[in-house]
């Protein structure tokens, strides 16, 4: 299933008129990887980094481009009380889940922090059955 990272990868590429082989010779990183984010896998901190550099992009660009994807893609039904300007944990049509998004900086290992605990909880959520619903963190 595609994620918000997903469509806007895909976006991105489109707009510049670049091919996944490209995107991975610029990144140096596998097509097949590539691939795999366009179709819904998430990268890491690091391999993010890399992509955004590839396309010329900040990660912050990146980020709030990611952010319109996931508004777009994501099924949110409400927000719950836990809403900030740059923290949001919502509601979703599935029973028993909810989307969890962040916007910020942060000191690095903070954010490392928070890189580490959203892959084991997208991990968890892949054991469990759930489709990958997008985002990323920020690293630099």
């Amino acid at each position: 299933m595609r994620t918000a990272f997903g469509e806007m990868l895909g976006a991105e590429l489109r707009k510049r008129n670049m091919t996944q082989s490209d995107l991975a010779r610029a990144a140096n990183v596998g097509k097949d990887r590539i691939s795999y984010y366009v179709r819904g896998g998430q990268p890491r901190p690091k391999t993010l980094q890399k992509l955004a550099k590839a396309l010329g992009m900040t990660l912050e660009h990146m980020q709030t481009a990611i952010k319109e994807a996931e508004d777009a893609a994501i099924p949110l039904t409400k927000p719950t009380d836990h809403d900030s300007s740059n923290f949001s944990i919502l509601e979703t049509e599935r029973p028993g889940w909810m989307a969890v998004r962040f916007i910020g900086i942060l000191p690095r290992q903070a954010a490392l922090r928070v890189a580490t605990a959203i892959g084991e909880a997208q991990e968890e959520a892949e054991r469990l059955g759930a489709a990958p619903t997008g985002g990323t963190t920020k690293t630099s």
